[in-house]
């Protein structure tokens, strides 16, 4: 049975800090720590002042092996993939100016894929692949480049699709998708042994980050 007690430690607010592998500059935000599901779990959430980097969240707790193990996932999530009939054809400026992200709210969003799938009359269907879950994101960008979207669907989350499911309609997921999502919603990790078990240190940027505790409930 592990010993969860060891792990109040953590407990708290902390000024989180990183460094920007590209440019190696100082990154600064903060971070909570608190208990979660009656103190089976902890639930760590980081911001950073970069809006380029995304809020991240992470579960701390047992594995079944009785192994400490800490679980990374970002406001990014799975990719949400959709097709959108907008008005007009984008060109190659447009279709670059949402790849690299449009400002939204005072902030850009992040980069997207995006790629024509077909043109009709007066208008194209659009592939767009995001990362984000902001109030009717895909919408908003397309009336940031001047291509409003008159029909929008969503197509996959992740990795799954089901192109027999009709708008509205829903079903059960079977134990492989849930598998599949669930892996496509963890980032890519390292497993770094510890004295208090396994740790799971995410390997994309911002890279070397480290905490100081500000406050303590």
């Amino acid at each position: 049975m592990t010993d969860l007690a060891a792990l109040e430690v953590l407990v708290g607010e902390w000024t989180a800090e990183a460094v920007d592998p590209g440019s190696g500059e100082p990154i600064r935000g903060t971070m909570t720590v608190e208990w979660l599901e009656g103190g089976g779990y902890l639930v760590q959430r980081t911001t950073l002042e970069n809006p380029v980097f995304p809020r991240t969240l992470a579960m701390i707790g047992p594995d079944r092996a009785g192994r400490i193990v800490q679980h990374y996932f970002d406001s990014r999530g799975v990719a949400r993939v959709y097709e959108a009939l907008v008005l007009g054809v984008p060109d190659a400026h447009d279709l670059k100016r949402l790849a690299r992200g449009v400002t939204i709210d005072d902030r850009p969003t992040l980069p997207a894929i995006v790629k024509i799938l077909r043109t009709r009359a007066g208008g194209a269907v659009l592939e767009i692949t995001v990362r984000e879950g902001r109030n009717r994101q895909v919408r908003r960008m397309c009336e940031a480049i001047g291509h409003p979207v008159s029909q929008l669907t969503r197509v996959a989350i992740g990795p799954l699709r089901d192109s027999r499911l009709k708008s509205g309609q829903w079903r059960d997921l079977a134990d492989a998708e849930i598998l599949r999502l669930r892996t496509a919603a963890a980032r890519t990790a390292i497993r770094d042994e510890h004295p208090g078990g396994d740790r799971v240190v995410a390997t994309s940027p911002p890279q070397r980050t480290r905490a100081t505790r500000r406050s303590k409930p």
